[in-house]
């Protein structure tokens, strides 16, 4: 079984669990995600504060602010509601 996975998720998704596995970018209302296959079941082999998630003005709905953020290596900045 493959212990990896890379996937992309397009302007449907507001945000997925997937987005807290490991690595994620989020570019407008599109973000890339690379994690562990297991994140749910294992914790993920670098530490959390490695976790590292950046959002460049993601905007789920119109009636809503765009939304910038960084967490990873010990930091959280994020500007959403």
């Amino acid at each position: 079984m493959k212990k990896w996975f890379f996937e992309h998720l397009g302007p449907e998704y507001e945000w997925s669990q997937s987005e807290a596995a490991g690595l994620c970018l989020r570019v407008g209302n599109h973000a890339w995600i690379f994690g562990r296959v297991d994140y749910r079941e294992k914790t993920c082999p670098w530490p959390s504060w490695a976790h590292v998630r950046v959002v460049l003005g993601h905007k789920p709905y119109p009636d809503r602010w765009r939304r910038w953020q960084f967490r990873g290596f010990g930091l959280d900045w994020d500007t959403g509601e």
